[in-house]
């Protein structure tokens, strides 16, 4: 059955949900490796390009409370993160823009915490755009509002990543508090009819399931210039109310990520690897 599913894959024909579950519950190491096999095939077929794309930083200071349960990225959160607050000033965000440029490094992803309104993401935009010729992803969550993101696709602003992380509301409510998960839809709403990429992925391993995961894909087709859909996997951070929270294994990822190219759901989409750090 499964190289029945892989064949649909190949063939450029979408698989249906229930054949995308049976991919993401293969548990035989020999099914995994064609699983893989096939997505790199047809991932070849659009393209080899692996892009990277070096991480900068503005600010872990963060006004989200109650806190996501898993963060440890906002000050004191957890020993094992950012622990001390910090905001780069524009110095110091012109100089590693610099520094990522004449490393050979395509673009740049800023990131920084919940409180402004967007200000920090078009700051940084401004920066990057006015003295480099990086491209640029900026990463606030749903900190934007519709004022920013029209200053964003004003200034050029390549990408602009909002991840919904899970699309079952009841854990998003568990393990982000704070926040709701109408509010980072209507970020990316708003990004996507700014005419914006938008990038929107996963957090594998929060307690959602395999039928969540496949619902959640179905869902980002919705947003039009959605360009990326990041996957990434659970790891507890020490001392967080998460620290407790089993990991997500690496196979899941990679059934995901698999998933995504062989499910056909984005078979109109450039495919590229993009390595972050």
């Amino acid at each position: 059955m499964i190289d029945e599913i892989l064949k649909k894959a190949v063939n450029n024909k979408k698989i249906s949900d229930d054949e995308f579950l049976q991919l993401l519950k293969i548990n035989k190491e020999e099914d995994l490796k064609k699983l893989c096999e096939t997505a790199v095939s047809i991932r070849n077929k659009h393209s080899k390009l692996i892009k990277l794309t070096s991480t900068v930083h503005i600010t872990n200071k963060c006004t989200i409370q109650p806190r996501c349960k898993y963060c440890g990225f906002a000050p004191k959160t957890s020993t094992e993160g950012y622990y001390e607050s910090f905001y780069k000033t524009d110095e110091e965000i012109l100089k590693a823009a610099i520094s990522i440029e004449e490393a050979g490094i395509p673009r740049v992803s800023c990131s920084g915490g919940y409180g402004y309104k967007g200000k920090q993401a078009v700051n940084a935009t401004e920066i990057v755009k006015s003295n480099t010729s990086l491209e640029i992803l900026v990463n606030v969550g749903g900190d934007l509002t519709e004022k920013s993101i029209n200053k964003l696709a004003d200034l050029n602003a390549d990408t602009v990543c909002c991840n919904l992380e899970t699309i079952n509301e009841d854990v998003f409510n568990f393990v982000k508090p704070g926040e709701t998960l109408n509010d980072r839809i209507e970020t990316c709403q708003g990004v996507s009819d700014a005419g914006i990429e938008l990038s929107s992925g996963l957090l594998v391993g929060l307690g959602e399931s395999l039928e969540d995961r496949i619902a959640h894909l179905r869902y980002l087709n919705n947003f039009e210039t959605l360009g990326e859909i990041p996957i990434m996997g659970f790891n507890p951070y020490k001392d967080t109310p998460m620290a407790n929270h089993p990991p997500s294994p690496l196979e899941e990822q990679l059934k995901t990520i698999t998933g995504v190219i062989e499910s056909g759901l984005f078979i109109n989409y450039d495919i590229e690897v993009v390595v972050a750090g």
